[in-house]
């Protein structure tokens, strides 16, 4: 079995300075370990029509959202059975945690959410099927502008995924990702909004159907209720992962230090927010 491991580091050169001396050396270290082959993308493989993106931070940021799908793609073509994408805000906590410890063998699509939504975008594993391909295609068509009609019913959802992500009339790619999975397919634009509130679990969207609490994979016995919301024709495609199988907020292990460590092992620790990506260094000198 063929894995390979890959991420994105564009952008302007405050957010690439901030990661890169942390980002590759941690990465490569839990390949080289575990037999993995490793791509960090320093280019985008799309630009989404946005040339100057990398002159502004909110153009990066959607040029890096749209170009996950299209570096697993591009890493099939190398012929890895298997493609873990992780963002380049994410470190691997233990190296002793084998990627192949997820792996079921009959699915095509590995993914986990938090408290907000069945699924994160911030990493995921992708089986190298024509399945796999057609769903990182399907995945990729969502990134487009869309009407302001349809930008405005998202505006509405008072979530900070939204309020922090949302640029040039686009949805970044988690929103997307979910859409996709509660439809099964490539869905008129029309009918994203609802798609979407049957999927999000964020308690501040007056319009999401289900609650965290019963079924954010967040929580292990809500594992089978989050896949649950997933389109029948993908579920048996689509394993949902407890989150803290996968990853874990920085934060958590700050808060519980070795505590936690010494429980649940996730495979990557994530630097979700600026302050949390500064202080990278510092985390590893306590906890890596």
């Amino acid at each position: 079995m063929r894995i390979g491991v890959c991420t994105l580091l564009f952008g302007p050169e405050d957010y690439v300075n901030v990661l890169k001396p942390h980002t590759e050396k941690n990465h490569e270290s839990y390949c080289n370990k575990n037999g993995y082959d490793y791509m960090c993308f320093t280019e985008p493989l799309t630009d989404c029509g946005l040339p100057q993106w990398n002159k502004c931070k909110q153009s990066a940021f959607v040029v890096g959202c749209a170009n996950k799908a299209p570096a697993i793609l591009k890493m099939f073509e190398e012929g890895y059975d298997y493609v873990m994408f992780t963002d380049a805000d994410m470190l691997f906590i233990d190296p002793d945690q084998k990627i192949e410890s997820l792996i079921d063998g009959h699915s095509d699509i590995y993914v986990t959410g938090d408290v907000h939504d069945v699924a994160t975008a911030c990493t995921l594993i992708v089986k190298n099927t024509d399945f796999g391909k057609k769903f990182l295609a399907m995945w990729h068509e969502y990134d487009k502008q869309i009407s302001a009609e349809v930008y405005n019913q998202f505006l509405s959802v008072t979530t900070h995924l939204f309020r922090n992500s949302i640029g040039q009339r686009r949805l970044i790619d988690q929103p997307c990702l979910n859409i996709l999975l509660a439809s099964g397919k490539v869905i008129p634009e029309e009918e994203w909004f609802n798609t979407f509130n049957s999927i999000n679990l964020f308690e501040g969207n007056k319009f999401r159907q289900h609650n965290s609490s019963t079924h954010s994979p967040h929580h292990k016995e809500n594992v089978e209720r989050a896949h649950s919301l997933i389109h029948p024709e993908l579920q048996d495609h689509v394993n949902v992962l407890e989150q803290e199988r996968l990853w874990v907020h920085a934060n958590v292990i700050r808060e519980q230090g070795s505590k936690y460590l010494n429980g649940m092992r996730p495979i990557l620790v994530h630097f979700n927010s600026p302050e949390d990506k500064k202080s990278m260094g510092q985390f590893i000198g306590e906890f890596l």
